[in-house]
């Protein structure tokens, strides 16, 4: 699991370091000073460990960031933000935060709480922990290529009588192997995931985990009549006042039955593979520095995609399908809303005020305005700190505590 709780957090630094002591300086002790390295290729590895050393401090102390209680968010007029209010920090809390329920602070970007750092990774401290990462996959990479060598060496004598070689030889090198594999498969597998969520997707980890649900509730039938209560409430429209924004609003929930999520929901914050680095990563020239960090002032907002800076006029807004579209693409993060308890509820409401909205003399199909026109995922049954997705992760996986 991401989150792993110790009764005592400090376990989660103590074992990564006899790993790494283990591995790095184990395999020189009891291993390679039997069949030495080249004296290049050890000053390289113990190069590559020293900087594993400092890369790991560094991700350590690097906090994440966290809001500024006294500075309130402001909204920027060319786009929304949802409103959202930490009871526990007393503040408001920026778009794309969450409050961590091991460190009990909000997080900025918050991706997960790690307990191998003893802290969140968020906005601020992303680059220092996938530095780390990277020094990690370097140093066991040139370990796992030594070690293969010294595998292929044992291989050619083996029909050889070789002095000094015993079975604790050959069983310390067949653990060392394999603990270096785990450790570089597992931190590859957590490097990778981060590149295509973060740098590919723009997401962090908990919002990955925020699609799949919308993707869910848009495969359930459930996500359109979300999106256009929020539409309503976001950009102040009163359906019930006026018949042209009701029929717009029933031929969407019409047509959207035959798209995907994908087809009206536009994620924010992807921008481009290079800015979407940027964002987390912080400008080019530092993103090789080991106290390189992103420069995003969250205060201010964090960098958006055209979709979500809709230029609009809510005094004027133009009753039009297509510039609902616009609206329900350029809504809030998570568009869905915060919130959401007893969905079918509110849907079933929202359906009766658009049909009693409708001109009289409109011909409506009642099979748009109902709750139960497909076989509902029981997922959708829970809240939204309590619904998983296919790997079984929940909010509380990443450490999140709303």
């Amino acid at each position: 699991m991401m989150v792993k709780t110790f009764r005592k957090p400090w376990f989660g630094i103590a074992i990564p370091c006899l790993i790494i002591g283990f591995l790095g300086y184990g395999s020189q002790f009891m291993i390679f000073n039997k069949y030495p390295l080249k004296e290049n290729q050890k000053k390289i590895f113990n190069l590559e460990l020293l900087a594993l050393w400092i890369s790991y401090y560094i991700a350590i102390m690097t906090p994440p960031g966290s809001p500024n209680k006294v500075t309130k968010v402001k909204q920027n007029s060319q786009y929304k933000i949802w409103d959202n209010y930490c009871e526990k920090c007393k503040c408001q809390k920026p778009e794309r935060t969450h409050h961590c329920k091991t460190c009990n602070v909000c997080v900025l970007a918050m991706d997960h709480h790690c307990p191998w750092t003893m802290n969140c990774v968020g906005l601020y401290n992303f680059a220092p922990f996938m530095r780390f990462l990277l020094c990690i996959l370097l140093s066991t990479s040139t370990l796992l290529w030594y070690l293969g060598r010294q595998w292929s060496m044992l291989y050619k004598l083996r029909f050889f009588h070789t002095p000094g070689l015993k079975y604790i030889d050959v069983t310390i090198l067949l653990m060392m192997t394999v603990l270096d594999f785990l450790v570089l498969f597992s931190i590859g597998a957590l490097f990778f995931r981060c590149i295509n969520n973060e740098f590919i997707k723009g997401m962090t980890q908990i919002e990955t985990w925020e699609m799949d649900r919308i993707e869910t509730l848009a495969l359930n039938d459930k996500l359109m009549p979300l999106l256009l209560m929020n539409v309503s409430s976001v950009f102040n429209i009163d359906i019930s006042k006026n018949e042209q924004w009701a029929i717009v609003y029933y031929n969407l929930l019409k047509k959207s039955k035959r798209w995907f999520a994908n087809d009206y929901v536009s994620f924010p914050y992807d921008i481009g593979l290079f800015e979407n680095i940027a964002t987390f990563m912080g400008p080019l020239y530092s993103w090789f520095i080991p106290w390189g960090k992103s420069t995003v002032n969250p205060s201010i907002g964090f960098p958006k995609n055209d979709v979500a800076k809709l230029e609009m006029n809510e005094e004027s807004l133009t009753v039009d399908d297509n510039y609902l579209i616009d609206l329900v693409l350029s809504l809030p993060w998570p568009p869905e809303g915060l919130k959401q308890d007893k969905l079918s509820e509110k849907t079933k409401d929202f359906f009766m005020l658009i049909k009693n909205s409708l001109p009289e003399e409109f011909d409506v199909d009642e099979k748009y305005l109902q709750t139960d026109t497909k076989i509902i995922d029981q997922r959708l049954n829970l809240n939204r700190s309590e619904y998983y997705n296919e790997f079984g992760e929940d909010l509380s996986y990443f450490g999140v505590e709303e």
